[in-house]
């Protein structure tokens, strides 16, 4: 995609997801930028130390690199629930959201969907095992 579009990532990501999803408070920037630093947590191991220098900084941008809120990420959630249904191509498309929540491994890593034992609806999932993190 970058090589393709001819821009750094963050800023791709930033033009195709972040501003269309309404998440104003979120960057795939690494290192985290100066002015937002006060918005982040420092990151803690296992062990409940602090992270050297407060937090990892990941090449991986795509796979690792998000700084996020928690309003944002409802905002995610959200464009992503109207693409499932059909309501809005913002921007998925219902069938890449679809294809997006569908379970592929019985462990869940990544987005993930399933029904809902009680109702048969689709709930979302998000699981993740990195470093001085942990994902919803």
């Amino acid at each position: 995609m970058v090589d393709t579009a001819q821009a750094q990532f963050p800023d791709l990501m930033e033009r195709l997801v972040l501003k269309p999803a309404g998440m104003s408070n979120s960057t795939f920037a690494q290192p985290l930028p100066g002015e937002r630093e006060s918005q982040a947590v420092m990151g803690h191991l296992a062990d409940g130390k602090e992270v050297p220098g407060g937090w990892h900084v990941f090449r991986e941008h795509a796979a690792a690199g998000l700084w996020s809120t928690p309003t944002d990420l409802a905002n995610l959630l959200l464009a992503i629930s109207r693409s499932w249904r059909g309501a809005s191509r913002l921007f998925l498309l219902p069938e890449t959201a679809r294809e997006m929540l569908t379970r592929k491994m019985a462990a869940l890593m990544g987005w993930a969907g399933q029904s809902s034992p009680r109702t048969a609806r689709p709930i979302l999932m998000i699981g993740a095992r990195i470093p001085a993190t942990r994902s919803i």
